[in-house]
């Protein structure tokens, strides 16, 4: 469980990231 769940949450953390760095440049 632990080796399926974690590369699913560190995925999900990037692309939470990548979201709040695109809307940042959009409102920028």
């Amino acid at each position: 469980v632990n080796h399926s769940f974690m590369p699913i949450m560190i995925e999900v953390v990037l692309f939470d990231f990548f979201k709040m760095s695109l809307i940042s440049l959009l409102f920028y």
